[in-house]
């Protein structure tokens, strides 16, 4: 739940081993100024609380669940959320979410979108063993590629792109078909790539308000919206 905050410091970290800093090396002043800066939005991460409960008590029938994927040059990761209807109203709950440093060995970005989407198949299948049963669900990505990607016969790309598109589409039956497009700025998995500050932290674990007032199935919906591609 701290991962849009706490990527940063994963990012940090990395950068400093890439740059040959060793374990007992004294650091600069600025990355000292810098690093204590961080310790201090530590400590205020102390101080989030979330109520853990994942079903509302007044809830109505299964929930769906919305995972949401997203990578960067620097990270890449995943979210998901159960959208429940309830007496009251349309209810949204955060469950989890996982975020990664990219690998140091450069890759494209749409290869890191679509490791992105493995996590978040992997993601998925973990809350499903949890929750037991959902009514549908929706996974969403910016990447046109990826789309693109897990609607095509695995066998056609080359081995990397072959792997995980597989791996996604054996996740559960007709897991590919049920990826949508969301555009970049309504995508809440962009803040495990691009770190936002702990005072936003709150905002984020309610979820996008695009789930709570639409019931459209992507923004993206056939097929034939990637005959470009």
């Amino acid at each position: 739940m701290l991962s849009p905050v706490t990527i940063r410091y994963k990012i940090c970290l990395q950068d400093l081993w890439a740059s040959g800093v060793g374990w007992d090396d004294e650091l600069s002043e600025e990355q000292i100024k810098m690093w204590k800066g961080y310790v201090h939005e530590m400590n205020q991460l102390i101080e989030f609380r979330l109520a853990r409960m994942i079903k509302p008590e007044d809830s109505l029938g299964d929930p769906q669940l919305h995972g949401f994927s997203d990578a960067s040059e620097s990270a890449l990761g995943s979210v998901i959320w159960l959208k429940w209807n309830t007496s009251h109203g349309v209810e949204l709950k955060f469950v989890i979410a996982k975020s990664l440093v990219a690998p140091l060995k450069q890759r494209s970005i749409p290869r890191l979108e679509l490791t992105a989407a493995v996590v978040m198949a992997r993601l998925a299948l973990l809350v499903l063993q949890v929750v037991g049963r959902v009514s549908t669900m929706k996974f969403w990505t910016d990447s046109e590629v990826v789309l693109a990607w897990v609607r095509s016969p695995a066998r056609t790309f080359k081995p990397f792109v072959s792997a995980r598109v597989q791996e996604i589409q054996d996740a559960l039956p007709g897991f590919s078909k049920e990826f949508c497009y969301v555009p970049s700025q309504l995508n809440p998995a962009d803040a495990l790539t691009k770190p936002i500050k702990p005072s936003e932290l709150q905002g984020w674990i309610n979820g996008p308000d695009f789930l709570l007032n639409s019931s459209q199935d992507g923004f993206w919906g056939t097929d034939n919206d990637f005959d470009f591609l």
